[in-house]
């Protein structure tokens, strides 16, 4: 059981992080239970390119065609950022609540919009949960101009992953 859970971890991580005037790239391969970085590079993207451009340009690749992974990280231009709030007694099935309450909203695009949500914070008596939503067509562009199909996992997650309340 043990040696099958490690033989799915990835082995070489590539992480990108996009900003709309640059791009920072950074290479690393695991080590026993830590991650060694190989490199780091820094791109500037020149005034009036399309950051899809500037990443394609870049042509990105897996070094490993086995057990590897892209995590691009997106600042808040890229998706939205709100927060619900939820009562402190829900702590338990607060996955349960979200997923509810995301199901039942008449006003989300499902088939358009990818929803997450962040770690919880505990304010008065209430739980405050950051709710990020990114448009399906960014999310399929990233996952184009980066290669992501070339990856065995792919991930984009937000930089805002924690807020002040």
């Amino acid at each position: 059981m043990l040696r099958l859970s490690t033989e799915h971890r990835p082995r070489q991580l590539l992480a990108v992080y996009v900003e709309p005037q640059r791009v920072e790239i950074l290479r690393a391969h695991r080590q026993w239970r830590s991650w060694q970085i190989d490199a780091v590079e820094h791109f500037e993207i020149p005034q009036g390119e399309s950051v899809f451009d500037a990443l394609q340009r870049l042509n990105l690749r897996p070094r490993s065609w086995k057990a590897n992974a892209l995590v691009v990280v997106l600042p808040l231009t890229f998706y939205t950022f709100h927060r619900e709030h939820y009562p402190a007694g829900l702590q338990d099935q607060l996955q349960e609540a979200l997923n509810y309450d995301w199901q039942e909203n008449i006003f989300q695009e499902y088939d358009r919009t990818l929803h997450f949500s962040g770690p919880p914070l505990a304010l008065n008596h209430h739980l405050s949960v950051p709710i990020f939503t990114l448009q399906r067509e960014v999310f399929e562009k990233f996952e184009q101009v980066l290669g992501g199909a070339g990856f065995q996992n792919f991930r984009i997650i937000p930089s805002a992953l924690m807020y002040r309340a």
